[in-house]
């Protein structure tokens, strides 16, 4: 079986050193594309170029945890980021409530910033929602987005199934998806989060494939 992994952090510093061996073992593994993260402008431009490199995919945007860090040029870069032929998806974008690195209304600020160029460029978003699920999805449903895949984590990892659970259903209950939640539930680049931080693969959930 051919698999692709939608969500893999390969500009994070630990695969600096052997990025090259990460590649291979993926593919060994079975793993014929992968779609690299991009999580603020720099690391989207360094995704691009693995992408690239490798003959990946790769998304362009600025993580919630890096939003207190956007200014007045950061969409208008992301925007020729996406021009780029290796660059298929805006992202990884959304809310980030728990850990809190940026304030909630930088935040919002720049998931909607990010929402609207996806849907200005007519590409799919790469989301993230971590305990923001009623903010999140009041979001989703104002923007009406209806391409996207979303990676959602809840604090304790006992409760991110329902609550990603709740996010998705209401979604989708009010946005145009052929797919939505139409596919069970599963971690996310497990070989990466598996190899790196065991404890994350049960929290990190792909929900909705709405492409």
């Amino acid at each position: 079986m051919q698999l692709t992994d939608i969500g893999a952090n390969l500009t994070h510093p630990s695969f600096h050193d052997d990025l090259e061996a990460v590649v291979a073992r993926a593919r060994m593994a079975g793993i014929a594309s992968i779609v690299v993260t991009g999580s603020t402008v720099l690391e989207s431009k360094l995704a691009a170029e693995i992408a690239g490199r490798f003959g990946f995919h790769a998304t362009a945007g600025v993580h919630p945890h890096h939003a207190r860090d956007c200014g007045p040029a950061t969409i208008g870069e992301l925007r020729e980021l996406a021009k780029h032929p290796r660059v298929v998806a805006i992202g990884e974008c959304g809310l980030d409530f728990n850990r809190n690195y940026s304030p909630h209304p930088d935040q919002e600020k720049w998931f909607i910033a990010q929402l609207e160029l996806g849907l200005e460029l007519g590409k799919p978003l790469f989301l993230h929602s971590r305990d923001a699920h009623p903010r999140f999805a009041e979001i989703l449903r104002h923007h009406r987005v209806s391409k996207a895949v979303a990676s959602m984590s809840a604090s304790p990892a006992g409760s991110a199934t329902s609550a990603a659970a709740r996010t998705c259903s209401s979604w989708c209950a009010t946005s145009r998806t052929s797919a939505c939640c139409s596919r069970p539930i599963r971690p996310i680049s497990r070989r990466a989060t598996c190899a790196r931080n065991p404890s994350r693969a049960a929290m990190s959930l792909l929900f909705c494939l709405t492409y």
